[in-house]
């Protein structure tokens, strides 16, 4: 067997072993948040009435399954 496979392992582990997890929260946060922030400002800008998005949606529905139905 090789040398450095006989040798001892000098590893210890760090006492805080949430560190990673705590990182990785706090970036998905800071992303959530500026994704939150670009929404307000957008909000003002395109504000469309509810019963327009509404009716334009199911239009769009039914203008898409009559698509589907034509080119076959």
């Amino acid at each position: 067997m090789p040398e450095w496979l006989l040798k001892d392992e000098n590893y210890f582990p760090q006492l805080d072993k949430d560190t990673f997890v705590n990182k990785s929260i706090l970036s998905l946060l800071r992303v959530l948040s500026r994704i939150r922030a670009q929404g307000r400002c957008q909000t003002k800008k395109f504000a469309i009435n509810a019963v327009l998005k509404l009716a334009s949606t199911i239009l769009l529905i039914i203008l898409l399954s009559l698509s589907e139905t034509l080119l076959l």
